[in-house]
């Protein structure tokens, strides 16, 4: 079976030869600060896979490289350190486990800082 554009695109975004690595404490606050809003009770998995996306924070919580994208759960904005505002998605999978958390800073610089709950704007 062949690989859909998609997943060759999401593929392609695995930093290569980069083990998975420990959830960093901001990391797993802002997640459960995003599936408290969603009214979603979904572990975080304690091993995440950072994204080739010029260090604007992006994970992929798929670590076997697997699974695929079902849908979005919740999305925003917040305003980075430097003012500039980044967007976010947290999506699950086709079980309902969290799949990836993209971000994207408008400018595509990278990540500064994740925000508190009170700098969250929810769409």
């Amino acid at each position: 079976m062949s690989l859909g554009f998609g997943e060759k695109w999401r593929k392609s975004l695995l930093v290569p030869n980069i083990e998975m690595r420990q959830i960093k404490a901001s990391e797993k606050a802002f997640i459960c600060c995003l599936l408290e809003k969603a009214g979603r009770d979904i572990s975080i998995p304690d091993c995440v896979i950072s994204l080739k996306d010029g260090e604007m924070g992006s994970l992929s919580f798929d670590t076997k490289g697997a699974e695929r994208r079902q849908g979005k759960i919740v999305s925003g904005v917040f305003k980075d350190k430097d003012g500039v505002i980044v967007d976010f998605e947290l999506t699950v999978d086709v079980h309902g486990r969290l799949f990836e958390l993209d971000l994207f800073k408008t400018n595509y610089n990278p990540l500064i800082s994740l925000p508190e709950p009170s700098e969250i704007t929810f769409c």
